[in-house]
């Protein structure tokens, strides 16, 4: 008894303060509301009744849970992209294993290339005996050139030979 006489009391006050904005006829009303029907909290999420309080805050309840809902949703979908980028980057890791290994393979290949084709040419002091005047200017690009020279003496007569294999 003692609580509802309070209640009013607070009700007529607020009545007092507002009384000449329409806002706060709204929230008088919605006031009065409230206080007459009595609802608990419970009531009132539970979205049971027909006033326009418990429509209030049925909608907050369903905005509330419709910002819940889309929270999980995302964060369900960041952990799908996390373990997917962590899969991916597994296998990102695996390829450039296999990527180094076949690097080295053809390095060790070339620079094998490159041994054959040093053998191949003819050394520094051969053309000096067959050509005492003589220069070679042979820069391969890389570690192999397509390019290549020979020289040979057949009895008194000198071949030489520049070539391009490209």
């Amino acid at each position: 008894m003692k609580e509802t006489y309070i209640k009013q009391q607070l009700v007529l006050i607020l009545f007092i303060i507002f009384s000449n904005s329409s806002p706060a006829q709204n929230f008088l009303q919605d006031s009065l509301s409230f206080i007459t029907h009595q609802h608990t909290p419970i009531d009132i999420l539970s979205g049971s009744g027909d006033d326009s309080i418990v429509c209030y805050k049925s909608t907050h309840r369903d905005i509330y849970l419709l910002i819940t809902g889309l929270i999980i949703i995302i964060a369900l979908i960041a952990i799908k992209l996390l373990l997917l980028n962590k899969k991916t980057n597994k296998i990102l890791q695996n390829q450039n294993v296999i990527i180094a290994e076949k690097n080295k393979d053809i390095t060790d290949s070339i620079n094998y290339a490159k041994r054959l084709q040093n053998a191949i040419l003819p050394s520094k002091e051969m053309l000096s005996r067959i050509l005492p005047e003589h220069f070679v200017l042979y820069h391969p690009k890389d570690i192999v050139s397509g390019d290549f020279y020979w020289a040979s003496q057949q009895e008194n007569k000198i071949l030489l030979a520049a070539v391009d294999c490209t």
